[in-house]
This record gives structure tokens, sequence and C-alpha cells, in this order.
């Protein structure tokens, strides 16, 4: 029985990296913590929607992860209550790739796993929905302290096309 409890010991140990590391990584996106409000715009189609709402940034399991939590709502009268965009995000740092990754899902059911990049009150990620095309998000905080985000699509051959954009104020 001992040795059993001593191969599972080495095991665990083996599996699993040092948090620490991970840790310290997580503690570069440490300018996103907080509740954010603010307002911004999205077109996918014809129509550009414009929103309003907030953005809640906590970190999880002790810093391992950081929890994006995003809700807006339309800004035209009479469509308040209606949900522009909705999203949920966590980021996490893999210590064996030395990247950071980012896993997104929205209200619409869409899903994105990719590689995230992190400078100095910076964060983007991007993916390819389909051959060909290109979908980059970037998030800064400028020098009023700002959050602005936003979301560029280009296609092969053609330059990239600003389809979101987002300004929101640390509330707390």
């Amino acid at each position: 029985m001992r040795s059993l409890l001593l191969v599972l010991l080495a095991v665990s140990a083996f599996a699993q990296p040092k948090t620490d590391a991970q840790i310290a990584e997580m503690k570069k996106l440490s300018f996103l913590v907080g509740e954010w409000r603010g307002e911004g715009w999205i077109q996918t189609g014809p129509e550009r929607r414009e929103f309003k709402g907030a953005e809640r940034i906590e970190p999880k399991l002790s810093g391992l992860l950081l929890l994006i939590e995003g809700l807006h709502h339309r800004k035209e009268a009479g469509h308040e209550n209606e949900v522009a965009h909705e999203a949920l995000a966590v980021v996490s740092y893999d210590p064996r790739s030395q990247s950071f990754r980012f896993r997104a899902y929205t209200a619409t059911g869409q899903t994105v796993e990719s590689d995230a990049k992190v400078s100095p009150k910076q964060l983007e990620w991007g993916f390819e929905p389909t051959p060909g095309m290109k979908i980059q998000y970037v998030i800064k905080i400028d020098e009023k302290g700002r959050w602005v985000e936003t979301g560029d699509m280009s296609r092969e051959g053609a330059p990239p096309r600003r389809f979101f954009e987002m300004t929101l104020t640390k509330a707390n």
C-alpha cells in the first residue's frame, strides 16, 4: 500500500507542472482585474449595433486562471433589454509550451480556443474561422486608463476591416 501511495505521488508530481510559474505569468494580466463599464459597437452584417454594458474580470483557482465575463445590452431606445453581446472567456498559462491560452464562449454558441499574447497593458488573441479569414482582437489599456478593445477581420489579399470596438472605464 505504501509503495502504491509513493507511485501515485510521484506520478502526480510529474504530471502537474509547477503552479508558481503559472501564477507568476498570470500576474502579467492583473491590469485587467476588476469591473469595467462602458459602450461600444459590433457589426457582423449590414447593421451596426451599439451597446453598453460591463466586463467583470476575476482571477480564479488561486490565480491560475483569469475569468472574463462580458454582458452588453443594445443602446437603442426600446431595445435596452436586448443582449447585444454576451461572452465568457478563460485565460490560462501553459508552462509546457510557455504560452498563454484564450478560450471564449458566446451566448450564440460559438467557442474559440487560441494562443494569446500578453505584453504590458495589452492582451491579444485571434483565430481563423475559415481558411483565408482571420479574426484578431486586442485589448489595450490606454493612456487614460481605459480598456479599449478592437476586433478586426481580414481576408486573404484584403486589408483588415474593423467590426468591433469597445471602450470601458474601471468601475472599482
